[in-house]
């Protein structure tokens, strides 16, 4: 269902809340910040696939366009950043990094990843924001490095 590893990740989700519409789901989402480009000067984006709710099981944080093939890493905080840290722009203050997720797809724009973001059933989770970052390893970017813009879930 999901790795161990993400353990630490869900504890956040356990101190965090959601804002539920009319029906109690919640759906905020607010991409801020600067993307990094990497090769071909293409940026990589970050997404979520569901909806951010209590008990949503099937939740994924996803990275698109990013460099086909190359390790990447998922950054999770409570609070969001303006940095430049190793020339791309840290846009979250990580409390969580993923262990490295291997982006599928080739080339340039061409890679994809998700990872598997639980959300526990505890209806105590109900207001505050996490802030989400991936990070790509990238020969062709600036620094080696990409990075999406962050994305605000709540």
């Amino acid at each position: 269902m999901f790795s161990k590893a993400l353990l630490p990740a869900l504890l956040i989700f356990s101190m965090i809340a959601f804002t539920p519409d009319a029906r109690g789901v919640s759906q905020s989402l607010r991409p801020y910040g600067t993307a990094t480009p990497g090769s071909g000067g293409i940026a990589p984006e970050i997404w979520t696939t569901g909806t951010a709710f209590p008990g949503n099981i099937t939740f994924q944080l996803t990275l698109e366009k990013a460099l086909g093939g190359s390790a990447t890493m998922l950054l999770i905080s409570t609070a969001p950043a303006d940095l430049n840290v190793l020339g791309i722009t840290l846009n979250v203050q990580p409390w969580f990094v993923s262990p490295p997720v291997m982006a599928m797809g080739s080339g340039a724009g061409g890679g994809v990843a998700q990872v598997p973001f639980p959300i526990p059933g505890d209806p105590s989770l109900m207001g505050a924001q996490v802030y989400c970052q991936w990070v790509v390893a990238d020969p062709g970017a600036a620094s080696a490095l990409a990075a999406t813009q962050g994305l605000a879930v709540q």
